[in-house]
């Protein structure tokens, strides 16, 4: 039975950590699984080839970028498959496009577009354990392409789709999911059981454990994922959603917000185009909601990413959707609450609006959905609005 197993830059920043990675593969041998490996570039080696790249040159071509960042992951493998074969376990290294991991060519955010995983196959038939670059791939240009960070995620969900395995082990520097960010927290939760709606609202909205487009595989076709930690028999389980009293489970918080909005709008107004532009322009659009319609128009608001957002993009808006007044708040972020079914409850909603209006921290925007409610806020105000809502449904010890 096969097993994909996804390492963690953390987990692999050292070559200690690369053979205490090796045993826990050999430990699953040895119960008569047949592990496929996923691993990431070692610690901070991605930021490290960033680093070199900008002194050559504040604009780096994209394609070359990919081609120096996915050495990062080329290091892993090698290292990893040379750590098993110490342990007498044969193993073979794959790059991305060794493995048969066909994209676009969207550089350095590419989408997984089909697995030809001839090789892959090859190698398991032959007894041997195979070991995949996570993060890249080539394009059907035949360029080398990177799937953008977290990316090594996204590979192990995929190929686990490819193989017709139901689970993939994620091994991360946490030993789970917990109920608020553990590096500014240090009392919150473990949470032991997450639904897949729940963990994608928390990796959308700042929870930096799985990628989102990892999760969202996941969720499509029904996988278990495991999130653990090498020196811990502690994990959290990721798996098909739970049925259950709606409770707050979690919150997490997002930097970096912005909130655009569109002043007056008339009926005819096309309100995609917006999110479109935007979209082209690599500026990522959370969410959208608009204001009560009066005789004047409507109020558009579109809560997006500060980063990639400029100057002169806001220009170029301006000259587009003259004599529309256009205006951004900026310095702002997302506090979300996260429970499956929390959306649905007004006293949920009401209860934490409540508690934020009690300690004057004002509340920009609100967007709800069944798997849980966002609190657009100042930046500044966000560490206190999570510390006063976890006080308020129990999510610390």
């Amino acid at each position: 039975m096969i097993k994909v197993l996804k390492f963690g830059g953390e987990v692999l920043k050292n070559t200690l950590r690369i053979k205490k990675a090796a045993e826990e593969v050999k430990k699953i041998v040895d119960k008569k699984f047949h592990p496929v490996v996923i691993v990431s570039a070692m610690g901070d080696t991605t930021d490290e080839l960033l680093e070199l790249s900008s002194k050559i040159t504040k604009n780096p071509d994209p394609r070359e970028i990919d081609m120096l960042l996915t050495a990062g992951e080329r290091i892993s493998m090698a290292l990893f498959a040379m750590a098993l074969r110490e342990k007498g376990i044969k193993a073979k290294s794959l790059t991305g496009s060794q493995a048969g991991i066909l994209t676009d060519t969207r550089h350095s955010n590419a989408h997984i577009i089909e697995i030809k995983g001839k090789r892959i196959i090859e190698i398991i038939k032959k007894g041997e354990i195979p070991i995949i670059a996570g993060f890249q791939g080539v394009s059907i240009e035949k360029e080398i392409t990177t799937l953008g960070r977290g990316g090594s995620d996204l590979t192990a969900a995929a190929v686990s789709v490819f193989l017709g395995s139901k689970e993939v082990i994620f091994y991360k520097d946490v030993d789970g999911i917990y109920s608020l960010p553990p590096k500014i927290f240090k009392n919150a939760k473990k949470i032991k059981e997450l639904c897949y709606e729940e963990m994608l609202f928390l990796s959308e909205y700042g929870a930096e454990v799985l990628n989102p487009r990892a999760v969202a595989i996941g969720m499509k076709f029904g996988l278990k994922f495991f999130i653990k930690n090498l020196y811990k028999k502690d994990q959290t389980v990721i798996k098909k959603e739970a049925i259950e009293t709606p409770y707050i489970k979690a919150i997490t918080i997002k930097k970096g917000i912005s909130l655009l909005v569109l002043e007056k709008v008339k009926e005819n107004f096309e309100i995609p185009q917006v999110a479109e532009f935007l979209n082209e322009k690599n500026v990522s659009v959370l969410f959208f909601m608009h204001g009560i319609r009066d005789k004047k128009g409507v109020d558009l608001l579109y809560t997006i990413e500060s980063k990639n957002f400029s100057k002169k993009i806001i220009s170029e808006l301006k000259k587009m959707y003259k004599p529309y007044r256009i205006k951004v708040m900026e310095k702002l972020g997302t506090l979300t609450l996260v429970g499956y079914g929390i959306g649905d409850s007004p006293d949920i909603l009401g209860k934490s609006m409540k508690e934020l209006e009690k300690n004057r921290i004002h509340i920009y925007a609100i967007f709800s959905a069944r798997p849980g409610i966002i609190f657009v806020l100042k930046e500044k105000d966000l560490k206190k609005s999570a510390k006063i809502l976890s006080e308020k449904w129990g999510l610390i010890y």
